[in-house]
């Protein structure tokens, strides 16, 4: 249904995989650079404030035209930052909260660029035909599973949890002039969480050797 996404779930299996299982079709190659440029324009405007509001715009104008291709979660992520976006443009939240509110959010793009960077390198290593280069794909693999998982949980759930869902000033009523935009603001975060949570669970389970994984493991190397 979406080979970006399976290239991703091998890059984070413990299984030794065949290297074509890496290898992007064209139209998957494009969405992966899209992607990447997008999470590169967070990355930059979380170090350079002055560009936030053009990467808000950027991301919320990718996240709108991806919703056709994405997968169902991927498609409520994509919702709940529209949501995001939605929210600073109707609501008078004041400027101090809302821009600490979606330096967090922007953050979230550290992780993206693994999930969009990482099947573009697999796919240039299996590519490659020369033994050596394609020796480096377990390693390059098992570096941008550590790498993915390490962000995903520092950005979307570490820095997400205590700068904003468990932060006293985040529900201060001081913040928001009306009931709406108070609900609007706190229902998407609370979503938001709830999905990285779900998302933390699918990484761990993929990070962590099952009985089935293993088995095939020993199979394999008994052949």
């Amino acid at each position: 249904e979406n080979n970006i996404y399976n290239v991703f779930c091998a890059m984070s299996s413990s299984v030794s995989v065949p290297k074509n299982k890496y290898i992007l079709s064209s139209y998957e190659i494009v969405r992966c650079y899209v992607s990447l440029f997008v999470a590169s324009s967070g990355v930059v405007a979380s170090i350079y404030p002055v560009f936030l509001m053009p990467s808000i715009y950027c991301i919320s104008t990718y996240v709108f035209l991806d919703l056709y291709f994405a997968k169902k979660d991927m498609r409520l992520h994509h919702l709940l930052t529209l949501s995001y976006f939605v929210a600073m443009c109707v609501h008078n939240y004041r400027e101090a909260f809302i821009v600490h509110f979606m330096f967090q959010v922007i953050k979230f793009e550290y992780s993206t660029i693994v999930y969009s960077g990482g099947p573009l390198v697999l796919h240039y290593l299996s590519s490659k035909q020369e033994s050596v280069v394609v020796k480096w794909v377990p390693f390059v693999r098992n570096l941008c599973q550590i790498s993915f998982a390490i962000l995903f949980v520092k950005y979307r759930i570490y820095e997400f949890s205590s700068n904003i869902v468990f932060c006293k000033e985040t529900y201060e009523p001081r913040n928001y002039q009306t009931s709406i935009a108070y609900i609007h603001l706190i229902a998407t975060t609370l979503l938001f969480y709830g999905l990285n949570i779900y998302w933390l669970q699918l990484i761990i389970w993929k990070l962590i050797p099952t009985t089935k994984n293993t088995n095939k493991m020993f199979k394999t190397k008994e052949e």
